[in-house]
């Protein structure tokens, strides 16, 4: 499985249940422009459940209905 995401084109990220960022894989690193020292940075700080540019989307919503193991209706 992580090779998979390690391998994989697509941008990826992996979060723990408590909304903690855990794993991003290269083309996340890529696309966010993360040199090797802001990505752990971000790994150490970062929590999606915490995020207040997130509040108030509509995406929001479905963030939260993921963690609480529902699958979100749309995205």
């Amino acid at each position: 499985y992580r090779t998979l995401i390690e391998q994989s084109p697509l941008s990826t990220a992996i979060f723990a249940p408590d909304g903690k960022l855990q794993l991003v894989n290269p083309a996340f690193q890529r696309l966010w422009k993360l040199d090797d020292e802001k990505l752990a940075e971000v790994l150490r700080t970062y929590n999606v459940l915490l995020d207040k540019s997130l509040r108030g989307k509509p995406e929001y919503a479905s963030v939260l209905r993921a963690f609480d193991e529902e699958a979100p209706a749309s995205v």
